[in-house]
């Protein structure tokens, strides 16, 4: 019985001429290459074809409409991917193209492995050569949004990218499971009501409550973590924490996210 290999990434559909054009290219033409490596054939007719089958009618108009330097370019897709990028951003340097490349961070609810995998399609045009690998793992380090696995990443010595990923990875895993327990555990809902007893002992008009304590001989609130007299002067009121989603205190002091500090240092002790 024979089997038929099957393409592992879909085909990146057409190209979307308008709007950030130079964006969708950069997009478009990643998804393009990755999708070439997934194919059996890799004889330059078969990729143009593949390549003018794909792009769109639109795209196809423009591909038409380009001066060939020499004879045979028009069917050469390594020549077309240049007049097509030409055309998408005429204006575009390698400089701009690595500029993109060490601003872009990680992203909310991005995990690593697609974040990894849009800086490799970011550094294709960036023409770093043999630095490309320890670029991306300097750019991971620089542009995860977990500090503790970033601060993991700069202990280690002789980092290389994939074990940079995995670091990364445990992290995630490590993150989902505190989480769960936030979510679904018990004690973690009796540990945060105990908690909010203890900071917070009456209702008050502020989520977190307008309690403060004393340190130092000053005033320290216990939502801003900072001194004032009044609630109406905290610079926490009114904003919302990028933690638990309530009003009235930072992040910094979010009574979630200690006790969720807390689950996590208790999952990674030793049993």
């Amino acid at each position: 019985m024979t089997t038929v290999r099957e393409n592992v990434m879909a085909s990146p559909g057409e190209l979307a001429l308008g709007g950030d054009m130079a964006e969708n290219w950069r997009r478009w033409k990643g998804h393009f290459l990755l999708f070439l490596e997934t194919m059996t054939e890799k004889d330059d007719d078969i990729q143009t074809s593949t390549f003018l089958n794909a792009i769109g009618n639109e795209a196809l108009n423009v591909y038409h409409s380009f001066h060939w330097d020499r004879e045979g370019d028009m069917e050469n897709v390594s020549k077309i991917l240049e007049k097509f990028g030409s055309y998408c951003y005429p204006h575009t340097s390698v400089m701009y193209e690595r500029y993109l490349f060490n601003m872009r961070c990680q992203q909310e609810g991005e995990n690593i492995d697609n974040y990894v995998a849009e800086l490799r399609n970011m550094a294709r045009s960036c023409e770093f050569g043999t630095l490309t690998e320890n670029l991306i793992r300097d750019r991971v380090i620089c542009g995860i949004h977990d500090d503790k696995v970033r601060s993991k990443l700069l202990r280690e010595e002789d980092l290389y990218l994939e074990k940079a990923i995995e670091i990364c990875r445990a992290g995630e895993q490590m993150s989902c499971k505190v989480d769960l327990l936030m979510a679904y555990s018990p004690v973690s809902t009796d540990d945060l009501h105990r908690e909010d007893r203890k900071m917070s002992p009456r209702d008050d008009i502020l989520s977190q409550g307008t309690e403060s304590r004393q340190q130092d001989n000053k005033t320290v609130c216990h939502n801003c973590d900072g001194n004032h007299k009044r609630y109406e002067q905290c610079p926490a009121f009114g904003l919302v924490c990028r933690i638990c989603n309530k009003r009235n205190h930072f992040a910094k002091v979010c009574r979630r996210q200690i006790l969720r500090q807390r689950m996590f240092r208790k999952l990674r002790s030793p049993p």
